[in-house]
């Protein structure tokens, strides 16, 4: 495997499984973001809303921001 380049993942694992680990569980959040970004967009595009806030606010903030688009957005 190769070592990584990047401090950062270095300096919260502490064992080479650790950092593999915690690129994992970033990876995951990343891509679980994004989907609920674009479902977030496909459904004001279904509605006839303008949905660009509410897509920024769920890409940093995740469920946090879908829940907030289903309760202030409806």
């Amino acid at each position: 495997m190769r070592a990584s380049t990047s401090a950062w993942p270095k300096a919260l694992a502490t064992k080479p499984d650790e950092t593999v680990t915690l690129r994992t569980f970033l990876g995951l959040t990343v891509v679980a973001h994004a989907v609920l970004a674009w479902l977030v967009r496909l459904n004001a595009r279904k509605r006839g809303d303008d949905a660009t806030g509410w897509v920024a606010i769920t890409l940093f903030t995740g469920v946090f921001g879908v829940a907030g688009y289903v309760l202030r957005g409806r």
